[in-house]
């Protein structure tokens, strides 16, 4: 019979065992992107229409465009957003934010100086992750 001690130690190498291995934190069975109302899609055809795609390598949650302006929820790695109007735009958006697990990302312009205003037409901006250590990331800008 094994003693008091032994019995301890194995009672808490088991609960430590559950601890470590029984928290998963995969996507498969995700909880933490609860989404905001999402905006309605309002494409116009003889104006500026810009859509987001996520290039990121991770879904991305609670996404939201020019200071909430927009608010595109949930994009699965790959997926794109439906258009969405814009009065004037940039080869750069003023600022975006979203999430990958529970971690807030995102960027903002500081200023346009300099810049050209883009035409009407459709366009795209591509978020991808630059390096995820400092969570730094960017946007390429597509026409489409």
């Amino acid at each position: 019979m094994l003693k008091l001690n032994q019995q301890l130690s194995i009672l808490l190498a088991l609960l430590f065992s559950i601890f470590i291995f029984g928290c998963n934190s995969t996507t498969e069975n995700r909880s933490d992107c609860i989404e905001h109302q999402i905006s309605d899609c309002n494409e116009d055809i003889n104006g500026i229409n810009i859509r987001i795609r996520n290039d990121t390598g991770h879904d991305i949650c609670n996404l939201v465009l020019n200071w909430n302006q927009y608010q595109l929820g949930e994009l699965l790695e790959g997926e794109e957003s439906c258009y969405y109007f814009q009065d004037i735009a940039y080869r750069y958006p003023s600022q975006y934010q979203f999430y990958i697990d529970d971690e807030s990302w995102g960027a903002e312009a500081i200023d346009f100086i300099g810049e050209t205003p883009l035409d009407p037409g459709y366009y795209t901006y591509e978020i991808y992750v630059v390096d995820e250590l400092t969570k730094s990331n960017s946007v390429r800008f597509i026409q489409d």
